[in-house]
C-alpha cells in the first residue's frame, strides 16, 4: 500500500526517483527552461499532499503572475486548489514593500512566516511548505537592496530553515548553463526540461542533488492528463 504520509507520493510516479521521501525542512531548486511545468509539477506535489494532510499548510507565492492567472492556468491542466494551500501574488503583497532602505527579498516571506497571513481575509497559520515562483523575479526585487545576492540568499534559507518550514524555489534557466551558484546552497534540484528522444520531443525530470535521500539520476519521462502530473518511465534516447 503507498505511504501518502511521503512527500514523494504526491505526484504519480515521483517514488521511482527517489527512495523513501522527500526530505522535510529542507531547501530545493525546481530548474528548467520556459515550458517545462516547473509551476504546475511544485503545485502539483504541494497541493496534493496538503489535500492528504488536511492539518498542514502551505503558501504558494506567485511573483510573476496574478492569483486569478495562476489559477485559471492550473485549473487547465486539471489541478485543484485545497483549501489549506494559499495563493498569494505580488500585488497582495507589495503593500508591504516600500521605497525606503527595506530589505525586499525577506519582505516577501516575512509576513507568512512571522504567522501574520498575507493580507488577505483569512490569513494562513505559519505554513509547513513555501513555494516562490519565481528566484528570477526574486533576484528583481533584491537588485533593489545593496547586499549581494548569495548574501541575501543565505539569509533567507537560513530563516525558513529555522522555522521548519520545507521550500521550493522555481528557478528558469538555460539548459546550456551548467553551473549555477544556487546549487551550493540548497538541498535539492529537480530539473526539468524537454527533449528529443526515439524522433519525437518529451517532457523529463531528473533529481540532481537531494541531501539525506537516495535517488536515481536518470532522466524520466513527464507526462501530463485530467489527473495532473505523472512521471512514466527513464528517458530513453
Amino acid at each position: 500500500m503507498k505511504n501518502n504520509n511521503r512527500l514523494s507520493s504526491a505526484v504519480k510516479g515521483l517514488d521511482k526517483l527517489i527512495s523513501g521521501s522527500i526530505p522535510r525542512e529542507s531547501i530545493y531548486v525546481i530548474t528548467g527552461n520556459s515550458g517545462t511545468l516547473k509551476s504546475a509539477f511544485a503545485f502539483n506535489l504541494i497541493s496534493n499532499h496538503l489535500r492528504s494532510h488536511p492539518k498542514l499548510f502551505g503558501v504558494y507565492i506567485s511573483l510573476e503572475q496574478t492569483k486569478a492567472s495562476l489559477l485559471r492556468n492550473m485549473e487547465g491542466l486539471g489541478l485543484t486548489t485545497p483549501k489549506n494551500l494559499q495563493i498569494s501574488d505580488y500585488a497582495t503583497l507589495k503593500h508591504r514593500l516600500d521605497d525606503g532602505d527595506m530589505d525586499y527579498g525577506s519582505m516577501i516571506l516575512k509576513p507568512l512566516l512571522d504567522n501574520e497571513g498575507s493580507g488577505e481575509q483569512n490569513p494562513l497559520k505559519k505554513p509547513n511548505y513555501v513555494i516562490l515562483d519565481s528566484l528570477n523575479a526574486f533576484y528583481v526585487l533584491m537588485a533593489r537592496t545593496n547586499e549581494p545576492d548569495r548574501e541575501k540568499l543565505q539569509y533567507l534559507f537560513m530563516m525558513l530553515r529555522e522555522k521548519g518550514i520545507t521550500s521550493f524555489f522555481i528557478m528558469e534557466t538555460d539548459p546550456r548553463e551548467e553551473f549555477h551558484e544556487e546549487f551550493f546552497l540548497v538541498d535539492g534540484v529537480i530539473d526539468m526540461g524537454i527533449i528529443k528522444s526515439q524522433g519525437k520531443f518529451k517532457r523529463y525530470i531528473q533529481v540532481k542533488k537531494m541531501r539525506s535521500a537516495e535517488h536515481s539520476l536518470d532522466q524520466y519521462v513527464l507526462d501530463i492528463g485530467k489527473g495532473g502530473i505523472s512521471i512514466l518511465d527513464v528517458l530513453l534516447e
